[in-house]
């Protein structure tokens, strides 16, 4: 994706953006909202996926040499899935008025698995619903 772009994914239509470091680790970045196949999930905004192909989903700790080979990264950085507190919450994708931007600093961030930066940026997530618009930054 070219960074200044405005961007608007819509829900169900298995529409999705991806940012790349190489082959085999990537975000997938995607709208889900809570209708028709997506009616149970507990939340609706963007989910961000954090992609890295050679690790293993049974491992959870989310440090370099052990984490899931495609983990959400949660909007209210508690991390409440690898905890196997819930399976998930209203808090946990991202979306207008509770957490609307992501990057390099912030908190989660998103940073390369080796802790450098990925150079991606989300900000000004819109509101929830069947289409989420945001952009992709600086």
């Amino acid at each position: 994706m070219t960074p200044g772009t405005n961007t608007a994914l819509k829900a169900g239509r298995n529409e999705f953006v991806m940012h790349r470091k190489n082959n085999v680790e990537y975000f997938i970045i995607e709208n889900r909202n809570q209708t028709g196949r997506d009616a149970g999930l507990t939340d609706s905004g963007l989910a961000v996926w954090h992609v890295d192909e050679l690790a293993s989903n049974n491992n959870e700790d989310m440090t370099p040499t052990s984490l899931y080979e495609c983990a959400l990264i949660q909007a209210d950085r508690r991390n409440d899935l690898e905890h196997n507190i819930n399976n998930g919450d209203q808090t946990d994708l991202f979306k207008a008025g509770q957490n609307d931007r992501l990057s390099d600093t912030t908190n989660p961030n998103s940073k390369w698995w080796d802790g450098s930066a990925s150079g991606m940026e989300l900000k000004n997530i819109g509101v929830a619903g069947s289409a989420v618009t945001f952009d992709f930054g600086p």
